[in-house]
């Protein structure tokens, strides 16, 4: 496919409002995994919010430094403990679930949620947990709204797509391109990420969820300034964006360095994550704590819509780092859904609109239309 290039991209203007208030909730909002990268910034962004918070999580421990930090309440709370969870939620007002692998540990909080008649948010991006959401909501038929998959990719991917199509009458395929830049790679992210490589590539092909090899397919865009190379990925956004726009072809990727491109291209990474053993080795080496000082960061997320025709529309959202936009993503979601309730499962741009991502502060629309 050719390349787009955002400087010939109109810019719609600054949305994300960071002067908006948070609206009041009567309940807590309940993270769990409080104490992990992500969810401390979660934990952090609703209580500047003006939010209480409940922090929970299986260490006691890194619970108790992590209330002391922040001067919240917290629950030690494990996840093979049913009884316990739903004690947990019951006087929740939503529950931000941040504790990954979301494959491993989803199951056991959403059934503590539909059981108590608690909303549910979480910050996956497995293209699999989202199938198994979807599942046990058709199964279950829960009075709750559930909403996965709200921090960044997943709702930035989704909403940028949201906008291309809404551009032509009639798409054929959606491209779409993910480009983090992050302060720090966090030991849970990567985590679900290897075990995601391990299990092989993902792609939507006349409607259907299909698996090809990690990596058969690169595409390219300019973004932010920047020529980027994207590896295909089994990534959660495809779900999103199919449920949400019903566009039979989409394919997705992300920019990451040439090194990893080597081993994703090659399989290498995905044969290696396989293992339990060599996944824990790659986190350890991988994983990076935040720096120091308050360097500036540019993500962003791209896709392009085609029609049969050869018509083609291109939109880019860009933000800031990944993680913290992610963290004030999920506190927003709760805030709409305690707010605006509406049982059943949906996507971001489901539930929110395909405006929700650029609702989030310094989040940036580009837009552009050609052939």
């Amino acid at each position: 496919m050719k390349d787009t290039d955002d400087n010939s991209t109109k810019s719609s203007g600054q949305l994300g409002d960071e002067s908006a208030r948070a609206p009041a909730l009567a309940e807590p909002l309940l993270v769990y995994g409080s104490y992990g990268q992500t969810g401390r910034l979660v934990a952090k962004c609703a209580i500047a919010r003006g939010h209480e918070v409940l922090l929970s999580g299986a260490g006691r421990d890194r619970l108790d430094r992590q209330a002391a930090e922040i001067g919240a309440r917290s629950t030690v709370a494990k996840l093979d403990d049913a009884f316990g969870l739903r004690q947990l939620v019951r006087n929740a007002g939503c529950v931000i679930h941040a504790a990954g692998p979301f494959i491993d540990t989803f199951r056991p909080m959403l059934e503590a949620c539909i059981a108590e008649n608690v909303p549910y948010v979480d910050l996956n991006g497995e293209w699999e947990v989202f199938r198994a959401i979807e599942e046990l909501m058709g199964r279950r038929q829960p009075d709750i709204p559930v909403v996965s998959g709200v921090g960044f990719g997943v709702a930035a991917g989704e909403s940028v797509a949201l906008y291309a199509v809404g551009k032509l009458l009639t798409t054929e395929r959606i491209w779409l391109g993910l480009a983090p830049d992050l302060g720090q790679r966090s030991r849970g992210a990567l985590r679900s990420l290897l075990q995601t490589v391990s299990r092989g590539g993902m792609a939507v092909h006349n409607g259907r969820h299909i698996t090809e090899r990690v990596g058969r397919r690169s595409f390219r865009a300019t973004l932010a300034r920047r020529r980027r190379t994207f590896v295909s990925m089994p990534l959660g956004e495809l779900w999103a964006v199919h449920r949400s726009t019903g566009v039979a072809n989409i394919i997705g990727g992300v920019a990451v360095p040439a090194a990893e491109r080597i081993l994703l291209r090659s399989g290498l990474l995905g044969w290696l994550g396989r293992s339990p053993t060599m996944r824990e080795w790659f986190v350890k080496r991988l994983a990076q704590d935040p720096g120091p000082g308050t360097p500036a960061f540019e993500s962003a997320v791209w896709a392009r819509a085609e029609d049969r025709e050869g018509g083609v529309s291109d939109a880019i959202l860009t933000m800031g780092e990944g993680y913290l936009w992610s963290a004030e993503a999920a506190v927003r979601a709760a805030e709409r859904i305690i707010i605006h309730r509406r049982p059943g499962l949906w996507t971001p741009g489901q539930y929110f609109g395909k405006e929700f991502a650029a609702s989030v502060s310094g989040t940036q629309l580009l837009q552009h239309t050609g052939s």
